[in-house]
């Protein structure tokens, strides 16, 4: 079976190849291979026609489109239409008086100043009770400490820092204290604090009883060579060029003046007496130690003074207040050791940051 398909295959093979043959003879002819080449000429002509044709015509600049007409989608005729409203009555608005008429009748005029002067006799009666309350106060024996205060004639704007239960916080008058729910701070003076207890008045200090005893003459160069280092000793430290410092300096004083309680969760300050007087103020690291040291402080650090203003004086808290509001620095003179450092730290554009 295999030798019949063999002879098959090869008959097929030899009748393609003999057809082959016949087409090359017929190829061969010069009149047939005429044909073919005219025939090769005349398609290459017309696609030499062709190009040229595409040729010029790109060379030729096509005429501009006329812009299309811009279809408004939703115009305000119709939505005013489709949604139904009424059109806005100006004149109407203006008979609102929404600012105020400037036609107010006297009478009108005079009721409002009464009101006025109503409000401020109020406000007035409420400083008067609390004038000369911390006359017969009598030293508190509740737990609290007071490590420092900010005083001012307007009391929206005291504030004191006042140690409970191991934590420091910063408390406006009328705040209630951590001890219980009937203890409030009334009044908050330079060097003492009034709490009302249940309704007794009571003093929270600042200093010692002997704060204020005058030293002997005998011990005053003692004390004075103890409390000031010497020039040499002294060091200082610049993080003006750091961003990040200012930064966290300018974080800080926001939190000052927008919400000063904040600030006992970041630094803890306690002050520091020596002698029975105000030598500064112990600051240490809150909750982010790390932004603590990246601004230069060192655990037992003492400020002494801020900007210049020394802080053995509490009559200067309020205006240290004031200067750091738009100060560009702070200048921290801090106590490390034995040493003295000073301490300065940027505090940008304080344009922006004023409350």
């Amino acid at each position: 079976m295999n030798a019949e398909r063999l002879a098959a295959a090869g008959t097929k093979l030899d009748a393609i190849g003999q057809q082959l043959a016949v087409q090359l003879q017929v190829l061969s002819n010069p009149a047939i291979q005429r044909r073919i080449k005219q025939g090769l000429l005349g398609l290459s002509a017309v696609w030499m026609v062709f190009a040229l044709v595409g040729l010029v015509w790109s060379l030729v600049p096509a005429p501009a489109a006329p812009p299309t007409p811009t279809q408004v989608i939703n115009p305000l005729v119709e939505a005013a239409v489709q949604s139904g409203r009424k059109p806005i009555n100006i004149d109407q608005m203006a008979g609102w008086n929404l600012f105020g008429s400037a036609s107010t009748s006297p009478e009108e005029l005079a009721r409002i100043a009464q009101q006025e002067a109503q409000i401020a006799a109020q406000l007035q009666r409420q400083q008067d009770g609390l004038a000369g309350i911390e006359n017969n106060a009598r030293e508190t024996r509740l737990a609290l400490k007071l490590q420092g205060v900010v005083a001012s004639s307007d009391p929206e704007l005291a504030r004191a820092i006042i140690e409970a239960k191991k934590k420091q916080d910063q408390y406006a008058v009328g705040d209630e204290l951590p001890i219980n729910n009937r203890v409030k701070l009334a009044k908050i003076l330079p060097d003492r604090v009034v709490i009302d207890n249940a309704g007794k008045y009571e003093l929270l200090l600042l200093f010692d009883k002997d704060a204020f005893k005058v030293t002997p003459v005998g011990n005053a160069a003692p004390q004075a060579a103890r409390a000031t280092p010497a020039d040499n000793s002294r060091r200082r430290l610049d993080r003006r060029g750091s961003d990040d410092v200012t930064e966290m300096a300018q974080n800080y004083r926001r939190r000052l003046y927008d919400n000063p309680q904040s600030l006992a969760q970041v630094v803890n300050i306690a002050a520091v007496r020596e002698d029975g007087q105000l030598k500064g103020y112990r600051v240490s690291a809150g909750r982010d130690s790390e932004q603590f040291a990246a601004m230069g402080f060192q655990a037992n650090d003492i400020v002494t003074g801020v900007n210049g203003i020394k802080l053995s004086d509490p009559g200067k808290a309020m205006e240290l207040y004031r200067v750091m509001r738009t100060a560009n620095e702070a200048s921290f003179d801090v106590l490390r050791g034995g040493s003295e450092v000073t301490l300065v730290v940027g505090l940008g554009d304080p344009g922006g940051e004023q409350p």
